[in-house]
């Protein structure tokens, strides 16, 4: 075709013939460029999909091998404790086909002592899981680059350090022969050589002393600074819809007030014993009283009302206005009087004072004195009203957070071990800094608590956020407080009551000189073995439950009398606790509520107990410097199921703490499971006095 078209151009002029081969060849760029493009776009597409199919192929690889992995795990835990001990890892490595296995996942086996080391945890002696599946994972086939560049590293950091250590030796080995030196010209030159000493020590003094007024200039330049931000408001001032049970705190949120608190309690005095308070020691009453009540009060001011005929002038704006009580040190609240007017309510005049809150919280209904300038006003006629305050927790943020764990605590304990009792079991739990706390002292608005609390307890913010968390975390003290409180031990039946609710109890306690939280907790955290769970728990103070297998929920204290009346009341379920049928369901219930408090403690502390040598050795009766946790547990005649794990408690459950055991089952039980593994002294005189006692 081209050369027809050739041959009739060939009678044209010579420019229609260039025309045209410009054409050919430009068609054929074309052509060749659109197949280069295809050609190339083809083994693009080719080679994504390959490497996507690499990377499949790893993924699915990897996959393979951790669910092999953990095969092999549940095959070495042969007594499904969640750990693997030496005696099961050495039983595991005598069957052929194992070793065969593992050869093949290119897993080196052949010296068992120093693999054992390498995986088992410190703490508990045994393989956790999770360590067993990344040692394995790390420990297969031969070193890669990445590892010897790793140790090459390691080598000449390690090398450096040597390298620094040399010279601080060299030069105090320099010092100390000055000093001998010094020493010698001291005995050879006497007082002449003494004359130079002391010149020499007053001008090292001269120097310190420079320096530390360098330092110190630099520190109050810092403090200068920090004071000036200390004012600043964490959040600002925003009243919210949120429902009370989701104003729970996040761990970070309450980590913040730690941190912060040390600016904001300088010269702190406690209301009651007038006595400067510490950071260390600030508790929540302290904190509120200082901080937060005023922070968190309507910023147009709390409203102070009497009726008009108890004064003849309005008080001066700007006036102080304090509640004395005559068992506090400093005022039950103060303030300035922002404005002063009467006015006719309801048919009756009244002095309505609007006071901007310094410090504490106006109560109305007290036989106490209210001081505004030269006179007085008695709080018993007073009204209060903070219309619009708002919850600590909505100070902070004002995003909803639901809480997964209700703290149960007194007002009394440090805030900062509070702080830190959370801080460590988010870290037990695993539950990182977005961890959610139910605090009421910072979720209930303190200037509202008639909207947060009702009289039917199963209407309060305290019952909702409970119904609302997955467990309930009882904060302890040193005297083991919360036990003494009736809202405290409701709360802790409460969730004992709730099948589905966790319970874990946290102390802060002081170990060598550094507050460190101890936990216990009725079930295995998730990803926890038995043996974990153990070395975990050995330290908690358990004389701290025997407060609690004392506890009497009718003997429990309250701030207010009410609050035990609507216990009382949800406790029997019946509003009528005068008629004959409600005292007789409020003792029944009691009784119930008290023994399974008991027994729940009980249980919690027996491992403990046994392996400490604080039971009795006979189950009945008070025995003096042992814990009650038999009577505690064979006097509970509601329960009906039994779980309980003494495993790998080797040297202390003997046939005498199993006897003890048998001997203290409650006696409407219906299931009893008990865990036994790794006992080795138990014999069959244990399992005679179980079946017995069955």
């Amino acid at each position: 075709l081209w050369g027809e078209l050739w041959d009739e151009l060939q009678e044209m002029a010579w420019y229609v013939r260039i025309v045209f081969l410009s054409y050919v060849v430009f068609a054929l760029m074309v052509l060749v460029n659109t197949i280069t493009s295809f050609i190339c776009s083809l083994q693009s597409t080719v080679s994504k999909r390959e490497r996507d199919v690499l990377i499949d192929n790893e993924i699915d690889y990897n996959e393979r091998l951790v669910r092999q992995l953990y095969t092999i795990f549940k095959d070495f835990d042969q007594n499904g404790n969640g750990a693997i001990s030496w005696a099961e890892f050495q039983l595991a490595l005598e069957d052929e086909r194992m070793l065969a296995f593992l050869n093949a996942l290119e897993l080196d086996m052949s010296d068992a002592v120093k693999v054992f080391q390498i995986l088992a945890s410190e703490k508990t002696g045994s393989i956790e899981e999770s360590n067993f599946l990344l040692g394995c994972l790390r420990l297969r086939g031969g070193a890669t680059t990445v590892d010897m560049v790793a140790m090459q590293m390691e080598q000449e950091w390690m090398r450096g350090a040597l390298l620094q250590m040399k010279g601080l030796m060299h030069t105090a080995i320099g010092d100390l022969k000055a000093v001998q030196h010094t020493l010698e010209r001291k005995s050879l030159w006497g007082e002449s050589d003494s004359r130079f000493a002391q010149q020499s020590n007053f001008n090292r003094q001269a120097s310190a002393i420079a320096r530390q007024g360098t330092q110190g200039r630099r520190q109050e330049s810092k403090q200068s600074s920090v004071s000036s931000s200390s004012d600043e408001p964490i959040h600002t001032y925003e009243r919210t819809n949120l429902k009370t049970f989701e104003r729970a705190m996040t761990l970070e949120q309450l980590k913040i007030i730690s941190q912060k608190l040390d600016r904001w309690c300088r010269g702190w005095t406690d209301a009651f014993t007038g006595a400067v308070v510490s950071v260390a020691k600030v508790n929540l009453h302290q904190f509120s009283y200082h901080h937060s009540l005023p922070r968190t009060a309507p910023p147009d001011g709390v409203l102070l009302q009497w009726p008009a005929s108890l004064v003849k002038d309005l008080p001066d704006v700007g006036s102080t206005v304090f509640q004395t009580c005559p068992h506090m040190k400093l005022p039950r609240a103060s303030g300035k009087v922002i404005s002063a007017e009467t006015a006719n309510e309801n048919g009756m005049n009244m002095l309505t004072l609007c006071v901007q809150l310094v410090q504490g919280q106006f109560r109305g209904n007290e036989e106490e004195e209210v001081s505004i300038g030269d006179f007085e006003l008695p709080a018993r006629e007073m009204t209060v009203t903070a219309r619009n305050s708002i919850s600590y927790k909505e100070l902070l943020s004002s995003e909803a957070c639901s809480p997964v764990w209700y703290c149960s605590h007194w007002w009394g304990e440090p805030v900062r071990d509070f702080v830190n009792c959370c801080q460590e079991h988010a870290n037990v739990r695993r539950l990182g800094d977005q961890g959610s706390y139910w605090v009421c002292g910072y979720a209930n608005r303190q200037h509202e608590l008639d909207q947060e609390i009702a009289e039917d307890v199963m209407q309060t913010s305290f019952f909702a956020a409970l119904k609302a968390s997955r467990g309930l975390l009882l904060i302890l003290d040193e005297d083991a407080t919360p036990f003494s409180r009736i809202w405290c031990d409701y709360e802790v039946y409460s969730a004992v009551m709730n099948p589905n609710m966790e319970l874990d109890l946290v102390i802060s306690l002081n170990m060598h000189g550094r507050q460190e939280a101890k936990i216990i907790t009725r079930n295995l955290v998730p990803g926890e073995s038995a043996v974990a769970k153990l070395a975990r728990e050995q330290d908690f103070p358990i004389f701290l439950l025997d407060r609690g297998l004392q506890v009497c929920l009718e003997k429990g204290n309250s701030t207010m009398e009410r609050d035990k009346i609507s216990i009382f009341q949800a406790i029997a379920q019946s509003k009528e606790l005068e008629s004959a049928r409600g005292k007789e369901q409020l003792q029944r219930n009691l009784a119930r509520a008290n023994q399974t408090l008991h027994s729940t403690l009980a249980i919690l502390a027996w491992p403990q107990a046994m392996n400490k040598n604080l039971l009795p050795k006979n189950a009945k009766g008070l025995h003096a410097g042992k814990l009650n946790v038999c009577d505690a547990l064979l006097n509970d005649t509601f329960r009906e199921s039994l779980d309980l794990s003494l495993a790998h408690y080797d040297e202390s459950c003997a046939d005498s703490a199993v006897k003890a055991l048998a001997e203290s089952l409650p006696p409407c039980l219906v299931n009893l499971k008990l865990s036994f593994e790794g006992c080795v002294r138990i014999t069959d005189v244990s399992l005679q006095a179980l079946t017995a006692r069955l």
